[in-house]
């Protein structure tokens, strides 16, 4: 158990230290601020860290996209926490928006729920995932639209 809660701990570690990054420059990122108001300085060392990880998962989406832009595929984030990945790539990425693509975020309830709270008090990042669609929210830590899966 309190193994599990040190784990949870780093999906807001994470979050802080991409969005104080995000602030300084090293990469874009709209989205990580809606999930935590805290802003934290961080050394510099943290900040190339944080953009070394951004930079390296973006870049292997996107060449996993490339390598098969005629297929459906899916993309599957086991511990996803907070992250911001697909709403990047739905809002930035043509290759993303073009695909069939199912990306699926899986975590802890605890760190579901959480996120379903901010997404359901995002009108914008809820456009990026349901478009026309109506949402869907099957159970307090879960939903469920054509691209996007979030579950517990």
């Amino acid at each position: 158990k309190m193994q599990d809660e040190a784990t949870k701990r780093t999906a807001n570690d994470a979050l802080i230290s991409k969005i104080y990054a995000a602030k300084l420059k090293y990469f874009t990122d709209d989205y990580s601020k809606l999930f935590n108001k805290k802003e934290r300085k961080m050394m510099p060392i943290i900040n190339r860290g944080t953009w070394t990880r951004v930079f390296s998962v973006r870049s292997l989406i996107s060449r996993f996209l490339e390598k098969f832009k005629d297929d459906e595929v899916q993309i599957l984030s086991l511990g996803a926490g907070l992250d911001t990945n697909y709403f990047d790539h739905e809002e930035n990425s043509d290759q993303f928006k073009e695909m069939n693509v199912k990306y699926f975020e899986v975590d802890f309830q605890d760190i579901v729920i959480n996120k379903l709270s901010v997404i359901k008090e995002n009108t914008s990042l809820e456009k990026l995932i349901f478009k026309e669609e109506s949402p869907e929210y099957p159970s307090e830590d879960s939903l469920i639209s054509a691209r996007y899966r979030l579950i517990s």
